[in-house]
């Protein structure tokens, strides 16, 4: 019988895996041998003898994970575990009230985690060790907002595991959409009328497997954004002068209980769009200090997934 390949679950934590170390993806994807080769070149009376071998092999894991809560609302969503493999800090506070959840990216933070990834794919299980990753925030309007997760870690053979069929999403809760009635954009204290807002973590993986160490690391980081708004009338706010005056203040979006925070945000480049007749603003930045994800801790959540829409461990629309 043929494998199919939307019978897929994704798993991170710690071997052997359980039901509450599986991730709802959207698009999950393995590339299964990723890295550089060497090329033995042949002195040979044919043409076409040169050999390549595998010098370094690691595993490349992308998928997108749906920026919403979990249902208890107690609790912080199971994609914080996926930040932290991204460098982000999770914590709680308890100040103010309610409680808390934050994950909190710093210039200089690092993975400390030491966590194995891997995808069943219809029977098929690809696994890698000492994940790191990165991750892009996507935010635009009338869409459903997305974490896309890129990770890689150590090479594991593949190996024949049956497939959970034992999957329970309840504890994810379906999300919002970007729209009027859920979404709210601050840009350098001005409130905005929000477009698309894109955020790249911009974590430089690398893998190396040198004698003595295989490992997977996060090189250098430069965080990125770019947003697209309504224009305003220069007497309102305005935009070129902070450009050029490089002013550095926050950006902030709400969306559904769930803010994005980058609290040193500097714009550098503009351009002007036609988003269906409107006369829209296109900026790209520079988050220069810490990104955050947060949201109150709080039990008056609902829409959850039921299992109608849900096949072996991802949407059936990826």
């Amino acid at each position: 019988m043929p494998r199919l390949s939307k019978k897929r679950v994704l798993y991170v934590g710690t071997p052997p895996f359980s039901q509450d170390d599986a991730v709802l993806t959207w698009n999950a994807r393995v590339k299964p041998i990723d890295g550089p080769t060497a090329k033995k070149r042949r002195n040979s009376f044919r043409f076409g003898q040169n050999v390549h071998y595998h010098t370094a092999p690691f595993n490349r894991f992308t998928f997108s994970v749906e920026l919403a809560r979990n249902v208890s609302g107690l609790v912080e969503p199971a994609w914080f575990r996926l930040l932290r493999l991204c460098a982000f800090n999770t914590f709680t506070n308890t100040v103010p009230s309610p409680d808390q959840a934050t994950a909190l990216l710093r210039p200089g933070g690092d993975v400390t985690e030491d966590l194995t990834i891997a995808i069943n794919i219809d029977g098929v299980e690809y696994a890698a060790t000492g994940i790191v990753g990165n991750v892009t925030l996507s935010l635009s309007a009338n869409s459903l907002p997305l974490l896309n997760f890129e990770l890689i870690g150590n090479y594991v053979e593949p190996s024949d595991v049956a497939i959970p069929t034992d999957s329970d999403w309840s504890a994810y809760r379906a999300p919002q959409p970007i729209n009027c009635n859920h979404t709210t954009a601050t840009v350098h204290g001005e409130s905005v009328i929000l477009y698309s807002f894109d955020l790249n973590v911009g974590n430089k993986l690398e893998h190396k497997c040198s004698p003595g160490r295989s490992v997977a690391y996060i090189a250098d980081r430069e965080s990125t954004f770019s947003i697209v708004i309504e224009e305003s009338l220069t007497t309102e706010k305005n935009w070129y002068a902070d450009i050029l005056e490089r002013d550095n203040s926050a950006i902030v979006i709400e969306h559904d209980d769930v803010f994005v925070s980058l609290s040193s945000a500097q714009l550098h480049t503009s351009d002007l769009e036609d988003r269906s007749g409107i006369t829209a603003l296109s900026m790209r930045g520079l988050a220069i200090d810490s990104v955050s994800i947060y949201m109150p801790l709080q039990s008056d959540l609902s829409l959850s997934y039921d299992g109608s829409n849900i096949y072996n461990g991802s949407i059936i629309y990826q």
